[in-house]
């Protein structure tokens, strides 16, 4: 009986009489196996980056649930609101606000953007995007906008601003009424880059309160989760037992293509470099093949000495195993490599190029971002480890049913 150890120096005995076209094969597929799974480790990666820098750059300063009153009359009770809001187990962070959509006036023409008047500006998550101007007089309320809705308006700090905002008019009157005019103060930048910056102005709660006639505290408050991700369900919840008739929103409804996106792009990705490793890993069958082919003689010889079919078929198996184990290995290692380093390539890059791929005017970060989940890298590891081993298994099936007495001269 051949000993346990005796088919592992088989198969290295066997994998090193590789010749010719076999040998190309064999080292085809485990370059392939390697490229697969670099590739995916370092997308993946990518996209981990990318979800991170939307919780970061995001979601941590827009509102993960809203709640607004359906008329003018705001929350009533509102600290008392508040307070227990806060006591939620998964309610991180209350604010008060009243937010309107409204169009800034640039000389002839009309801008559209989302007004927000916050309390506590600093306390509010939003308050770290905002930088105040130095120097500058205040005589009316606060207001603060993107640097480039600035430059794109020729707005200067310290100007004075008019805004129109819809009026709360009567349910029954079918007439029409005159917008609400809303005069602030350019009072500094709000450092919000993206879409989502360039349609954003922040302003001081009161004084948004007096020009809507909000007869409370405010019309709306914004939640902040400790889980974001959970918003839609939290948000349900919390809406449905409050003790006033609301409005309902979260982050999903209003910036969750985002999120979308990067989940469809990673789907995508897993689905395209799976199959890329499958079709490296079945190369393998090829070169197995071969290699039975090329050695039935050996193959009888051995039988004859007294090795069974099962231990013939194990030879084979760790063979094809062996050649996926070093692309999977050497993937891997070059996989973790560039993922750690890819946002530093990536500068150099666009320092070395003199041009710039990202921009922060057009997307929510200017920088690719990368982040290495060791779980990703086992999936990988344990996907590519599969597919080689079924791709063993047929070859080795083949070299077991040889017949030595067929073989032997």
């Amino acid at each position: 009986m051949a000993r346990p150890h005796l088919t592992w120096l088989l198969a290295r005995r066997l994998r090193q009489q590789h010749k010719g076209f076999t040998s190309f094969i064999t080292k085809a597929s485990i370059a392939g196996i390697a490229l697969g799974c670099a590739a995916l480790i370092v997308l993946l990666s990518v996209m981990n980056g990318f979800t991170q820098a939307l919780q970061d750059n995001i979601l941590d300063s827009i509102a993960h649930g809203e709640l607004y009153s359906v008329d003018n009359t705001g929350i009533v009770d509102a600290a008392v609101m508040v307070q227990s809001l806060r006591q939620h187990p998964n309610v991180k962070q209350v604010e008060l606000t009243t937010q309107s959509a409204g169009m800034l006036q640039s000389g002839n023409g009309l801008y559209s953007m989302n007004l927000i008047g916050i309390d506590q500006v600093h306390a509010h998550p939003l308050a770290r995007f905002i930088h105040p101007a130095e120097a500058v007089e205040q005589v009316l309320p606060a207001i603060y906008l993107s640097q480039k809705v600035i430059d794109q308006h020729a707005l200067t700090l310290g100007q004075t601003l008019q805004f129109l905002l819809p009026s709360e008019g009567a349910r029954n009157k079918i007439h029409f009424q005159a917008p609400v005019v809303y005069r602030a103060q350019l009072a500094g930048t709000l450092a919000i880059t993206g879409e989502m910056g360039d349609l954003l102005a922040v302003t001081e709660l009161d004084a948004l309160n007096i020009a809507l006639n909000i007869k409370h505290a405010a019309k709306g408050l914004h939640l902040f989760y400790h889980e974001p991700f959970a918003a839609a369900q939290i948000t349900y919840d919390i809406g449905y037992n409050f003790p006033q008739a609301v409005y309902m929103s979260d982050w999903t409804r209003t910036h969750g293509h985002l999120y979308q996106d990067i989940q469809l792009v990673s789907v995508v990705v897993y689905i395209v470099l799976v199959l890329v490793i499958a079709v490296a890993s079945f190369n393998i069958v090829s070169a197995l093949m071969m290699a039975v082919k090329q050695k039935q003689a050996h193959i009888a010889i051995l039988k004859t000495m007294g090795m069974s079919q099962q231990q013939i078929a194990r030879v084979f198996v760790l063979h094809g195993f062996i050649n996926g184990a070093v692309g999977i290995l050497s993937g891997v290692v070059i996989g973790v490599i560039l993922a750690l380093t890819l946002p530093d390539l990536f500068h150099w890059y666009e320092v070395m190029s003199g041009s710039t791929v990202l921009i922060a005017n057009t997307y929510f970060i200017d920088y690719l971002p990368s982040q290495l989940h060791w779980r990703d890298v086992g999936v990988t590891v344990l996907i590519a480890s599969l597919l080689t081993l079924l791709a063993s298994l047929y070859p080795a099936r083949a070299a077991a049913q040889i017949e030595a007495a067929q073989h032997l001269h």
